[in-house]
C-alpha cells in the first residue's frame, strides 16, 4: 500500500452507472465498498431474479450430492455384505451356531430357539 492512502472507504450514490466523479470516490482508498441505498426497479428485479436462479441452483446441486452420497452408502453397504458373505463360506445357516438363517427374499429370519419349538419365546 502506498504511503499515506486511506485504507477503506464507502462510497454512497445513487447513480448505479459509471461516472468520473464515481471513479474519483472509488479509487481514493486502497479498498473502496460502493453502497447505493435504492436500486431502480428494473436493477432490483435483475437482481431478485438472479437470488433466485442462484439458490434454485445450489439447492439442485445440494440434492445431487446427497443422491450421489446415498449411491455410496448403498454401495459401501452392498460390497459389506459380500464380504461378510465370503467370510462365512457357505456354511449351511450362516454360522457356527445355525443361526441367522434367510428368507427368499433375502430378509434375515430368527432361528427358533427349542422353547420356541415347544411354545415359548424366540430369540
Amino acid at each position: 500500500m502506498e504511503p499515506d492512502v486511506i485504507e477503506r472507504a464507502h462510497v454512497v450514490t445513487n447513480d448505479p452507472w459509471p461516472s468520473t466523479a464515481l471513479t474519483k470516490a472509488v479509487s481514493v482508498a486502497a479498498e473502496s465498498h460502493v453502497v447505493m441505498p435504492q436500486l431502480r426497479p428494473a436493477i432490483a428485479q435483475e437482481v431478485t431474479a438472479e437470488a433466485e436462479r442462484l439458490q434454485v441452483a445450489m439447492a439442485a446441486r445440494a440434492e445431487e450430492q446427497r443422491g450421489q452420497q446415498a449411491a455410496r452408502a448403498r454401495e459401501a453397504a452392498y460390497e459389506r455384505g459380500a464380504q461378510a458373505e465370503a467370510t462365512r463360506g457357505g456354511r449351511p445357516g450362516g454360522g457356527a451356531s445355525g443361526r441367522g438363517r434367510r428368507a427368499a427374499g433375502g430378509q434375515p429370519q430368527p432361528t427358533p430357539t427349542p422353547e420356541a419349538e415347544r411354545g415359548g419365546a424366540e430369540r
